[in-house]
């Protein structure tokens, strides 16, 4: 028995020793792919009225052959057709990819960090009070459930009995002083939180705590030092113009001072930076713009006018004609239709139109109205069963129906007439 139990711990012991051994190798092949790091420099930056043209410069070490490498310090957001790199070397670059980096420790701006910890010092003090104000309320949920004094058969003594009131009283009065000036210390502590709070997310929004990286994988025809250049557009910066005006007295000029207001947040600092503005707009696109044709339309003013002299002047030859039909003008707006019923008003909702018929086609109302009355050649009204026989439910609300003029001897009356004069013959 001795032996088996020898046996099993020498095998326990090799097998502990094994997988050391192979954490060990894993350990060691994780380091061995573990991929540099390089933090770039942010050299010089163009910025435009809707985004900004960055330029980085880093140094990588690189190994003969194939290199993948890592740099940092890349704005979070970024136009990926936009990135450019270049080198002096003679390193090609197989392939790039952009990422975010979250991992990295977020640099906190003083003002950031003051309040950040006030906010985190009113929040302690708002736990505080809620348990303070909690105890009171529960103290006097309490005080309310015990208010009975004596039992069925003992009494007390007046002199008990008042004292067990005053005390009852003074109690009371206590938590519910307590209890207000907790809630009123409650809510200026709350609304102080939130203030800061906001500016928390106001500082936020200026420089954002996550920074971008590109990852390279090069190849290398021999091992050096090599100077690479990263340039990009990204969209988190802009400037707008401002102005300063000052006036010395009346009788000098005005002077206008042009500034400019920057923005920035693209989760780097701009530190030592070339600085230029540009009131150009970054394009990607290399093709020329497509210039949209533009039509030109000629307006005959007599015909125009002519058209709103004759509107609504169709319309107010049915004024008398037909019994029952009503017309009035819908606004007072030149060139607006005429509203034309026929039987007064059938609903409230539904449309009262009648129908318009020029010349066996069914017409709008405003092909109706912009007719010329000289071009009318007979007006007929039909409404109850004479229209709806005819036109079924279309003619519900009546039918006007119009007959044109056509050749040119219905515009031209000709009167033939012969006069003879006979002379005496001398």
């Amino acid at each position: 028995m001795a032996s088996i139990g020898g046996n099993k711990s020498r095998i326990m012991k090799k097998a502990l020793l094994l997988s050391w051994t192979f954490v060990l190798i894993s350990l060691s092949v994780l380091a061995g792919n573990e991929r540099p790091i390089y933090t770039s420099i942010l050299k010089e930056a163009t910025v435009y009225r809707n985004g900004a043209e960055l330029l980085h410069s880093v140094k990588l070490t690189l190994n003969q052959g194939t290199n993948e490498v890592v740099i940092d310090g890349i704005s979070n957001k970024v136009d990926i057709n936009s990135i450019q790199l270049g080198t002096e070397g003679k390193a090609s670059i197989l392939s790039m990819e952009f990422s975010t980096d979250y991992l990295n420790p977020v640099v906190k701006s003083a003002l950031y960090k003051r309040l950040e910890d006030s906010v985190e010092s009113l929040s302690k003090e708002l736990a505080k009070i809620q348990v303070q104000l909690k105890t009171d309320r529960e103290l006097q949920e309490l005080l309310k459930a015990n208010k009975q004094i004596g039992g069925s058969q003992t009494g007390l003594s007046v002199a008990e009995l008042i004292k067990m009131m005053d005390y009852y009283k003074a109690k009371s009065l206590e938590l519910e002083s307590e209890i207000s000036l907790l809630k009123e210390k409650e809510s200026k502590v709350m609304d102080a939180y939130g203030k800061l709070t906001r500016q928390m997310h106001e500082e936020e929004s200026k420089n954002t705590k996550s920074s971008g990286k590109l990852v390279l994988q090069l190849s290398c025809p021999q091992a050096g030092n090599f100077t690479f250049t990263v340039s990009y557009l990204t969209p988190s910066a802009y400037w707008v113009p401002a102005y300063d005006l000052k006036v010395e007295n009346v009788s000098k000029p005005l002077q206008v001072i042009y500034k400019a207001k920057m923005v920035q947040t693209t989760g780097i600092d701009w530190k030592n930076v070339k600085l230029a503005l540009a009131t150009a707009t970054p394009g990607q696109q290399g093709n020329a713009p497509l210039f949209q044709s533009w039509f030109l339309g000629y307006v005959d003013p007599v015909t125009r006018m002519e058209s709103n002299m004759y509107m609504n002047a169709v319309p107010s030859m049915l004024a008398g004609r037909v019994a029952g039909v009503d017309i009035k003008e819908v606004d007072g707006n030149p060139g607006s239709s005429a509203a034309i019923k026929i039987r007064g008003m059938k609903s409230l909702s539904a449309d009262n139109a009648p129908l318009y018929v020029i010349n066996g086609v069914v017409s709008t109302a405003k092909e109706f109205s912009m007719l010329d009355p000289k071009s009318i050649q007979t007006m007929e009204v039909l409404k109850d069963a004479s229209a709806t026989s005819v036109y079924g439910s279309r003619g519900a609300n009546g039918v006007i129906v119009i007959t044109l003029k056509g050749g040119l001897e219905d515009y031209v009356s000709i009167n033939d007439k012969e006069h003879w004069i006979r002379k005496p013959i001398s």
